[in-house]
């Protein structure tokens, strides 16, 4: 809703907002330049790719002021040990992953790539706000927990959370069930 009303106000929409209520009088979009910023949640991935091999990737066009909340999984990938600059994520070379715990109830589309990462620390992670992922275009939860087993990693689930027994080790061969989820795949 915050992104929304910005961008409204940008092209020169007045938004009022009662409560939890929102008031849009009749009025004209302004013609204005516009930056479409880059999909934090797509730049998940990369992030998360680096952080797992102990490489440097860096995704651009996504703005230090963001509101998109997917942006906020550099954050987690700092308490995991990894080195971020800007948009750079510089994944550990002599060290291990760490495990966190977790609410990731405000950025749930960065759980997959969180829990990717969180395999593959050394020890427990867990992700707790997440029941809605049941909800979504297939049951995130559930299928995380199923292609985790199958490849060979322990992980327990609840209705609102995935708990995670990450190691460093070498993963079973595997193909992954997506339930036909974008997010998923």
């Amino acid at each position: 809703i915050a992104m929304t009303t910005a961008i409204m106000q940008h092209f020169g929409v007045q938004v009022q907002r009662r409560g939890r209520s929102f008031i849009i009088k009749p009025q004209p979009y302004k013609p204005t330049r516009y930056v479409i910023e880059g999909d934090a949640s797509s730049a998940t991935y990369w992030w998360a790719l680096a952080a797992i091999t102990g490489s440097c990737i860096t995704v651009d066009n996504i703005p230090a002021d963001t509101l998109q909340p997917d942006a906020r999984f550099k954050k987690l990938l700092q308490h995991m040990g990894c080195q971020v600059q800007g948009n750079t994520v510089i994944g550990p070379w002599a060290s291990t992953l760490k495990p966190v715990q977790v609410n990731m109830s405000d950025y749930p589309d960065a759980v997959m790539s969180a829990a990717i990462v969180m395999a593959r620390a050394n020890g427990t992670s867990r992700i707790r706000g997440v029941g809605h992922l049941a909800h979504k275009e297939t049951d995130r939860l559930a299928l995380l927990h199923k292609n985790f087993k199958a490849l060979g990693i322990s992980t327990r689930r609840t209705s609102t959370s995935l708990t995670i027994a990450g190691h460093p080790k070498a993963l079973r061969p595997y193909t992954v069930t997506t339930g036909n989820d974008h997010r998923m795949a």
